[in-house]
This record gives structure tokens, sequence and C-alpha cells, in this order.
């Protein structure tokens, strides 16, 4: 814990707004709830007033906030974002209407609670899709409480559901065939792993790539 405040504190000194933590950097899989939040009490008091976040990461493993959790970094005032990966909406739902007032920007991972989440007071949202096409979600953020947009916010959740298999397949080389598609030029080199993308898997992704300019004609998206 000692070594984890150090680099917080080594961290926030290069600028940053806040520094985010890794849930599962803070407990064994097989430790309790308030094992977790011993753990945590003692990196906040060696933390100052730093700002925080969380992100429920899936490695080393997956270690979800409960409630209970959730509602004690809350009760600190220190934590400014938070990255969930619950995948359940009914449970993110409790989180959200706990971090109501305040000063939490919660942000769900899990591309198909886009327009639920955004529209139960979400700030926004964090998935492997916003590496594919974040003007998307930057109009669904602006657009999903307009009335007027109601049916192009249903049509989009409904394709973006669909695309969100296929780009997750062999992520991040998904990402990056896609983005070198979209003019970015960057190499389909990976440090995750050495898994080249298949024939079929780039035949997948080449119909999102065409399908995404059909979304920006729907949806009146200017992309330079």
């Amino acid at each position: 814990i000692a070594e984890r405040a150090e680099f917080t504190k080594k961290m926030y000194d290069t600028g940053v707004n806040a520094v985010i933590l890794i849930t599962s950097h803070f407990a064994e899989a097989n430790e309790s709830d308030a094992i977790l939040i011993q753990n945590l009490e003692h990196y906040l008091k060696l933390t100052g007033t730093i700002p925080l976040g969380t992100y429920e990461c899936p490695s080393p493993y997956k270690r979800i906030l409960t409630p209970e959790v959730f509602q004690y970094l809350l009760s600190t005032n220190r934590l400014v974002y938070h990255k969930d990966t619950t995948i359940d909406f009914d449970k993110i739902k409790v989180k959200l209407e706990m971090a109501k007032n305040s000063n939490l920007e919660f942000y769900d991972a899990h591309t198909p609670n886009t327009v639920n989440s955004l529209q139960h007071g979400a700030r926004g949202i964090s998935c492997i899709a916003g590496n594919f096409y974040p003007e998307i979600f930057a109009w669904m953020c602006k657009n999903v409480n307009d009335a007027s947009q109601g049916e192009n916010v249903n049509w989009l959740q409904s394709e973006l559901t669909r695309a969100d298999s296929i780009i997750s397949t062999n992520y991040p080389l998904s990402s990056k065939y896609f983005l070198k598609k979209r003019g970015l030029p960057i190499e389909l080199i990976c440090r995750k792993n050495n898994n080249q993308l298949t024939v079929e898997q780039k035949q997948q992704l080449n119909v999102i790539y065409t399908d995404l300019s059909m979304w920006h004609d729907r949806l009146g998206i200017k992309v330079q």
C-alpha cells in the first residue's frame, strides 16, 4: 500500500487531474470487502487530498465494487471518477443512484448499456468501442435525452450493440486495424499478445467500417 501511495504521488506530480486506481490492486481475490476498505483507508491516509478514480479492470482479476465499498469511497469525497465494468445494469443503477449529488463522474464500460446508463445519470461511456468511433459516443452523450432524436438514439444503440461482439474480438489488435482503415498511421503490433487477425475477423471489421459511414450520414456527423 505504501508503494502504491508513493507511485500515486509521483503520478499526480506529472500534472494529471486525478489518479485512477485499479480496484483489484487493493485486495486479493479471496479477501473480503472489509479488507479492501481497510487497505483503501490506509492508502487514502498516505495520499493526502489527491483526487482519485477507480476502474474495475478485468486484470489481474475483476474486482467489482459492491455498494458498501462504493459508499465508503463516496463518503471520503476523494472520488471524482469511476469506470464500471459490472455489465448488469440493475446493479449499475444502484451505484448511479448513490453517486447523485456527489463529485463523482460515473462512466459505464459496457456498450450495450449506453442509453440506459446515460439516461440514469452517467457522465459518459468508457468502452472499447470508444477507441473505434469516439465521435459516435460523443453524439450519443449529446443527444440521448433529446426527445426529437429518440428514434435515432434507439436505432444507434441497436447498431452499437450489434457491432460490439465483432470489434471486441482480438482486441486491442482489432482497434488498431480499424483505426488504420480510418487513416491513423498505426502499426498492427500489440504488446498484449501476438495473435493476428484472421481473414474472417478482418472481413467483419470491414463491414463495421462501411456501416460507420452510414451511421455518420444518418446522424449528420461530419468527420474531417
